[in-house]
């Protein structure tokens, strides 16, 4: 964060014990504005070296950033209905699920669940580039699909996009999805 800051800060020693409180600030990248927190260190020394530090903090509400931000990634369908393609809410992205649809709207893949997720994920990824994100930040996936043996074809699309990252996963057979076209419908949750 280039403009990252500390301010009040304030230290506190006595024996071999200190602490350090503080308000950090600063700008994360894809970020449009910048993000507090308030937080404390806390130090063991031991032969006038740090021997244990531990920092503790938590989000401080800031007037220049609401808790509650709605995302709609531009190079993808808008959405069908009344909802946002992400909701980020302090430090958590919220995605909403995602289908295989093309920049006009349209079911793509026919019947072919590789290409379906695929186009799934490539959705997905754009919103989170547009939050400043990567699949490297999704903590939680929900794959919804409307037959569970395709479970095993999707693996490998997955895996490419997630690569070494493993998030924590549910995988749901429905009878049908929102568009009768539709195989599969995915949401995640990523952290910042």
């Amino acid at each position: 964060m280039p403009d990252a800051r500390w301010d009040n800060v304030r230290h506190f020693v006595n024996g071999d014990r200190g602490v350090s409180q503080w308000i950090y600030s600063g700008t994360p990248p894809g970020a449009n504005a910048p993000v507090a927190r308030e937080g404390c260190d806390l130090f063991t020394f031991r032969d006038d070296k740090i021997l244990v530090k531990d920092t503790f903090q938590k989000i401080v509400e800031s007037p220049a950033r609401p808790s509650r931000e709605l995302i709609h990634a531009s190079a993808i369908h808008k959405p069908v209905g009344r909802y946002a393609h992400a909701v980020r809410y302090k430090d958590l992205l919220f995605v909403s699920g995602c289908g295989p649809f093309d920049k006009e709207g349209n079911v793509t893949g026919v019947g072919d669940i590789v290409t379906q997720a695929t186009r799934t994920l490539q959705n997905i990824k754009e919103i989170l580039s547009d939050a400043g994100l990567t699949f490297a930040n999704v903590i939680r996936e929900t794959v919804y699909l409307t037959d569970i043996n395709d479970g095993v074809d999707t693996r490998a699309v997955r895996e490419a996009f997630y690569g070494e990252v493993l998030p924590a996963a549910t995988l749901i057979e429905i009878s049908r999805c929102a568009h009768p076209d539709m195989k599969i419908e995915i949401e995640v949750v990523a952290g910042f």
